[in-house]
């Protein structure tokens, strides 16, 4: 499971801070108080210099009527609490108006005697599902741990399941903090649940397991409206010169699945290559489409002969009009004419192919390196070796990277960028090679090591 965790940065000794928790304990228990009562409460828990006082009233002269109303209207735990989180913009590129109309705002909740925990925003597709929620914390223990140790949630106290005998599939989540509309007694969250098989769009639960009540959970909505384009394949596909079959293929303007069925049995087999061709006729690759940090596999069914399911997220939010037809091992399935899938053949240098492990000085800590001569003529890219200088460039895709042997920066399209320890380029024994980790980087280009036969896998 992934877990992805953004820093809070928070200033202790703020002033305004210290004194909107003041504020926020003097209101938990209210009834029929006056804003003088507030002031007069808050004032004699300061322990500042009375200067320190009158600045800090000026600040908040004209905002007390505001807060002493919302208190005296809302009740505690929900003074400060005004989201204002664009779930589209938090987690997609592109053009977010696509999806618009699809983000669900349900504003369901739960709480104990601690917490409340309100269902904000939720998009959801056949294949995955976002799902933005916020913690509140009620007491001043609750919003201390809140403050302080935010992870705890996701530890022990927040579950996302499915239904009970629901047929939805999982395989798990990635938690994420959300910063833009934190308070100081409030806090924003989301689940992205990945990979799912939910054809019924069954709902799923939120659970708050600090409360220890079965009882206690959020109803969370699964149903999608996004155009949502399926095939049934039945398609033969081969690994390893053993057989498998690719069951189904799921696309929308978000994601994309493909089912695949004994795959899972094959030793050392690689998946099926996928390609797209656009409405401009052009070819594109999987790496060029794909986000492979928020892509993944599972197992759907217990036994090896099962569903396997190879999930993949968009870099951007796509229009599914400009994608005319996916490619599957050379299958073509056109999206928008209702035409059987036929077989077509492709260029050949936009499929994978095998490279040796160059060994280095530094391959012992940062791994082996690729040949830079075999890299280009298995991608059909460029580039040139300046001797005297020690200068590589390397054109592909429309990029341009330009490296000198033993520096710290590389130029890319004319911009200057730092380069990590591990990346750079080298000149051993007359042959030149380079970190795979700058082919990925700079070039949407996917490797991986095959220990079988000690070569590198490169997919374009």
């Amino acid at each position: 499971m992934k877990i992805k965790l953004n820093k809070f940065f928070v200033k202790a000794e703020s002033k305004a801070r210290t004194i909107d928790h003041m504020i926020y304990e003097e209101t938990l228990n209210l009834t029929g108080i006056t804003s003088n009562d507030i002031k007069r409460r808050v004032n004699q828990r300061l322990n500042t210099k009375p200067q320190e006082k009158r600045m800090y009233m000026r600040y908040r002269l004209t905002k007390f009527a505001i807060v002493t109303t919302a208190i005296l209207t809302l009740g505690a735990g929900s003074v400060f609490a005004t989201s204002h989180i664009d779930l589209l913009k938090e987690f997609f590129v592109g053009d977010t108006k696509i999806l618009q109309k699809e983000i669900q705002k349900p504003n369901t909740n739960m709480q104990n005697e601690e917490y409340k925990v309100t269902l904000e925003q939720v998009l959801a597709d056949p294949h995955e599902a976002i799902i933005v929620f916020s913690v509140e914390g009620l007491t001043t223990e609750a919003i201390n741990e809140l403050e302080t140790n935010s992870m705890f949630l996701f530890e022990s106290n927040m579950k996302l399941e499915t239904t009970p005998g629901s047929e939805t599939k999982t395989n798990g989540y990635e938690h994420t903090t959300l910063e833009g509309s934190n308070s100081f007694n409030k806090r924003y969250f989301a689940f992205e649940v990945h990979s799912i098989d939910n054809p019924k769009q069954e709902p799923m639960r939120l659970y708050l397991n600090k409360a220890k009540s079965p009882e206690l959970f959020i109803t969370v909505p699964m149903n999608s409206n996004i155009p949502t384009f399926d095939f049934q394949m039945k398609q033969e596909a081969e690994a390893n010169g053993k057989k498998y079959t690719l069951e189904r293929m799921s696309i929308n303007s978000i994601s994309m699945v493909v089912d695949s069925r004994g795959w899972n049995g094959i030793e050392g087999a690689l998946p099926p290559e996928i390609f797209f061709r656009m409405a401009n006729g052009t070819i594109k690759t999987k790496n060029q489409l794909v986000n492979p940090f928020k892509s993944s596999s599972s197992i759907l069914t217990a036994d090896h002969e099962g569903i396997y399911r190879f999930y993949f997220r968009f870099k951007e939010i796509i229009n599914i009009d400009d994608i005319q037809s996916v490619i599957i091992d050379q299958m073509e399935y056109p999206l928008h004419r209702k035409v059987e899938p036929k077989p077509v053949v492709i260029d050949g240098k936009l499929h994978r192919f095998t490279s040796r492990i160059i060994k280095h000085e530094k391959s012992e800590k940062y791994g082996p390196l690729m040949s830079v001569d075999e890299v280009s003529k298995g991608l059909g890219a460029e580039y040139s070796w300046d001797q005297q200088n020690a200068k590589l460039i390397f054109t592909y895709r429309g990029t341009t990277l330009e490296l000198v042997a033993g520096g710290n920066k590389a130029i890319v399209n004319g911009q200057e960028t730092p380069l990590q320890d591990f990346e750079g380029v080298y000149m051993q024994n007359g042959e030149l090679s380079l970190s795979p980790n700058l082919l990925e980087k700079y070039f949407d280009i996917e490797y991986s090591l095959q220990y079988a036969t000690k070569m590198w896998i490169v997919s374009p």
